[in-house]
């Protein structure tokens, strides 16, 4: 937390998500009723608003990356924490635990904003109070493994790891192919089925894959980090 909150450069370029999730929930408060207004008119139910606000927090929970560069910008002082008496799993959730926090916490403000402005049901609110945090859990283990899979410790910029290493355009591009695929899914099965049921398939299915992209860090993550 101290080193970036310290960095004005990791500030801008990697939690830039959090300002504009800040700024999705209070228009979301201006504006709402007049939203909710206009698709009740077309004949659109809560469990579109609900997809609508779920592609809208991937795409914003995307620019905020705080973990993918965090092993990289060790440099060449990275001996000075593996001397610590700390186990690396603990290393790596400190890491990991960062951008989890302030991502799920900022992005719950938007689903907050859209559960009592939409006035949503029990279930599409639940969906919505639960995506936060299982989003934010899923792309901050997913980005410990990019930035363990691209680590570059031999930079002479920070700039060039925070802002154009392979692992945050990769991490960016899996955010926003999540988007296209979490709308696609939903809107695509919400002309069978009623738009709850694939909201819900998607918490579970991005739930899987954290658990999964855990397991490899706990495991070979472990390992690769030893070996920088």
């Amino acid at each position: 937390f101290s080193y970036f909150l310290s960095n004005p450069q990791y500030i801008l370029n990697c939690g830039f998500g959090i300002l504009f999730c800040v700024i999705a929930g209070v228009f979301i408060l201006i504006s709402g009723n007049d939203l909710v207004q206009s698709l009740q008119s077309q004949g659109l139910d809560a469990g579109y608003l609900c997809v609508a606000v779920f592609t809208l927090l991937s795409v914003l929970g995307t620019m905020t990356d705080i973990v993918v560069p965090s092993v990289s910008l060790e440099g060449k002082t990275l001996w000075q924490l593996k001397s610590l008496p700390v186990e690396t799993e603990n290393i790596l959730k400190a890491k990991i635990f960062v951008q989890f926090l302030l991502s799920s916490i900022s992005m719950l403000f938007v689903s907050v904003c859209a559960v009592i402005v939409f006035r949503l049901g029990i279930a599409e609110s639940v969906a919505l109070l639960c995506f936060p945090f299982i989003y934010s859990y899923f792309f901050a283990e997913y980005g410990m493994f990019l930035g363990l899979k691209r680590a570059n410790l031999n930079w002479t910029n920070e700039v060039i790891v925070i802002k154009q290493s392979m692992a945050v355009f990769l991490y960016i591009l899996s955010g926003f192919g999540y988007a296209v695929f979490l709308s696609g899914f939903c809107f695509g099965f919400g002309i069978m089925l009623p738009y709850i049921i694939p909201v819900y398939a998607v918490l579970v299915i991005t739930l899987c894959l954290a658990v999964l992209v855990s397991h490899w860090i706990k495991s070979k993550g472990i390992a690769l980090f030893d070996e920088l």
